[in-house]
């Protein structure tokens, strides 16, 4: 991660002060001029929340109601909306970290080794910087994901299940992640959490407009419109930050009309829920946990039609899973290795990979989510842990806090 952030810092380097050549080529995320644009750009909206003169601003919000409701409450801060995200942001970082660190600790590594691989891994982070650079409410979104990966991990069905309601409800894919219960048997489970999600979204319908059959055609239009929009044209400027398996496919193919692209997005939901599906029950649902959530986490942020850069911090979850087991003894196989590899170009910039003033770095980061879901569902990430000779007895190996 720090070879090919180093890498990336120096191509801008040389591009800005050698070659004289300015944004897309010598920074890495989307135009400065659209710094924290996702909140303060949508903010002034949402003062005609709950009247129907919201359905007619000159913005047409995109997103599921529920992201609504947060938007309303950083309207409430004021002037002081951005200073909240910004604290907010640092404090899901800061306590993420502490958490992993603390992992890190448990299983033998040294203090100042964990310290300085904790920064590292911030200052590279090109998922973070990009999701606070743009103030995306993703940031939202994946704290309430990672917490429930975090909880489910540590046996709390409950509330993993009610975590991962409030993150379907506010941006559909998320759902995905009630699968980790049907191995295990808890349908309750995945009904809580399905149960939850729909009166999340009923009561944000209403919070939007009272009359609430209006408020959920209009945000229909809304979604529509943003499938529309990003979905089925190829976006000069933003393409490069796409990083979804259909952005994907409209790169490698020659340019189409707006109704054919329809007609092969269209045959990939088609394509990609057969896959998907039959690669879960006949494989991942097979191999344990960290697997299962590597796979679910890619697939909530590399199988819909548009996916941009801010949803790459889900993937820090089976990182960290990954990570932790590594710190406790175990050996990686093929898989693992490969995965690690995957993660390091998902994790980092990489502005230097341009071509006609376009960014495609998101297609490579394509390229290694799905080389994470193959790892996970066709191998072990670990090789087979050796037993332990003890006298004439042998035992297996015990790792702290391994999977």
């Amino acid at each position: 991660m720090l070879v090919l952030t180093a890498a990336n810092v120096v191509t801008e380097l040389i591009c800005h002060f050698a070659l004289g050549l300015r944004y897309p080529y010598d920074w890495p995320f989307v135009a400065p001029v659209s710094r924290f644009g996702d909140l303060l750009d949508w903010l002034p909206q949402f003062r005609t929340i709950h009247t129907e003169a919201f359905f007619h601003q000159r913005l047409q919000f995109l997103y599921p109601a529920p992201v609504s409701i947060v938007y309303t409450l950083f309207l409430l801060a004021g002037r002081g909306a951005l200073t909240i995200y910004l604290a907010l942001a640092a404090s899901l970082a800061g306590t993420a970290l502490l958490l992993l660190g603390k992992c890190l600790r448990a299983n033998g590594v040294r203090t100042a080794s964990a310290s300085g691989f904790l920064i590292a891994v911030l200052l590279t982070s090109y998922p973070f910087w990009f999701v606070v650079h743009t103030a995306n409410l993703e940031l939202v979104v994946s704290g309430f994901t990672m917490t429930g990966v975090w909880a489910f991990s540590r046996g709390r069905q409950g509330m993993a299940a009610s975590l991962f309601g409030v993150a379907a409800a506010m941006k559909i894919y998320p759902v995905l992640y009630l699968l980790l219960f049907l191995k295990r048997g808890t349908w309750g489970r995945v009904v809580q959490g399905v149960v939850l999600a729909a009166a999340i979204i009923a009561v944000s319908l209403w919070v939007v407009y009272p009359k609430v059959g209006v408020s959920w055609s209009e945000m229909r239009l809304g979604t529509a419109a943003f499938i529309q929009q990003d979905g089925l044209h190829f976006l000069h400027g933003r393409i490069g930050f796409d990083h979804s398996l259909f952005a994907l496919i409209k790169t490698v193919l020659p340019p189409m009309t707006t109704e054919r692209t329809a007609r092969v997005l269209s045959a990939y939901f088609v394509v990609v829920a057969i896959t998907a599906s039959w690669l879960w029950f006949q494989r991942v649902s097979k191999q344990p946990v960290l697997a299962q959530v590597l796979f679910l986490s890619t697939a909530t942020i590399l199988l819909p039609p548009v996916s941009y850069d801010y949803t790459l911090v889900h993937l820090y979850a089976p990182w960290a899973m990954l990570v932790v087991a590594l710190a406790g003894g175990r050996t990686l196989s093929w898989a693992g290795w490969s995965a690690l590899g995957c993660f390091a170009i998902i994790f980092t910039a990489q502005g230097y990979i341009l071509s006609q003033g376009d960014h495609f770095a998101a297609q490579l980061k394509c390229v290694a989510m799905l080389g994470l879901m193959v790892a996970a569902a066709t191998a072990s990430l670990f090789k087979e842990r050796q037993p332990v000779r003890v006298g004439q007895e042998i035992i297996g190996q015990e790792i702290k806090g391994a999977p």
